[in-house]
């Protein structure tokens, strides 16, 4: 298809010296035997979503990015710690070394040792005002997450967001963040608690619809949390989301253990634009 497209646009597709299919498994297509989508409308409004793969070993390339067959099972504990009026969630593994570990290998095979010298210098670049480096964040990044949010609308359609995350294994490297907050016109604060620090980075300038950027993190547990408001949360009162009948009457068909889970409640554009 490839050299068909450049033989009849040379001016706009160049022509490459690409092995495609090397290409495709580099990218993790190699690990994928056959796969199965479907989507079943359980109740008005409420869809289930489900795909099977019939893997040819491993899981490579991009998908390794939600975990391979040693990665353990969890459960859906981010629908159990969200307020009931959040619009999403997710729990699961994410493993941002295969993005990594992808990109390298593609830049290698398209350019050779010049593309893998162009993603290993990257990977070198440290975070500004600190000594950490990219690539001490991907690995950082690579664990277990659990997050929800909240996105809402106003009478004139403008959005606001609010969010929660929990990542184990990243306090470490968070704590190391604390150089930034002696650059005073950053805006950024940072105070000591007993199992670690919390850095209040709202003073950043953030995006229109977000109050506040608050990263906690906890030294015992080695765990970190951001979140955008402090009063909405694992602690915050009311019902969770999984006591929602939307999701109630999802949950039921979901297994019990899973790589990951992910729910969105979706948006009610009818009631937005009647408004």
């Amino acid at each position: 298809i490839y050299a068909e497209a450049t033989a009849a646009m040379p001016d706009v597709i160049p022509p490459m010296p690409v092995d495609f299919s090397l290409l495709f498994n580099n990218l993790g297509f190699g690990s994928i035997e056959a796969m199965g989508i479907s989507s079943k409308e359980i109740e008005p409004g409420i869809y289930a979503n489900r795909s099977v793969a019939l893997l040819n070993g491993d899981l490579t390339g991009l998908f390794a990015l939600y975990g391979t067959k040693s990665t353990p099972a969890t459960s859906f504990k981010a629908a159990e710690m969200a307020p009931a009026d959040a619009t999403g969630a997710m729990s699961g593994q994410l493993d941002l070394t295969a993005l990594r570990d992808t990109a390298s290998s593609v830049m290698t095979q398209v350019m050779g040792p010049m593309g893998k010298g162009m993603i290993d210098q990257q990977l070198q670049f440290t975070v500004p005002g600190t000594d950490i480096k990219v690539d001490e964040v991907i690995v950082a990044l690579s664990g277990h997450w659990d997050i929800f949010w909240q996105e809402s609308y106003d009478e004139s359609f403008m959005p606001s967001y609010k969010g929660w995350l929990e990542l184990k294994g990243a306090a470490g490297l968070i704590e190391r963040l604390k150089p930034l907050a002696a650059d005073e016109e950053m805006g950024i604060m940072v105070k000591e608690t007993e199992n670690g620090l919390i850095a209040d980075f709202s003073g950043l300038g953030l995006d229109e619809g977000v109050t506040g950027l608050f990263i906690e993190t906890d030294r015992k547990n080695d765990t970190v949390r951001v979140y955008t408001d402090k009063d909405w949360g694992p602690e915050s009162e009311g019902p969770r989301l999984s006591s929602t009948e939307a999701y109630k009457s999802l949950a039921g068909k979901l297994p019990k253990k899973a790589l990951l889970y992910a729910y969105t409640g979706g948006y009610d554009l009818d009631a937005l634009f009647n408004e």
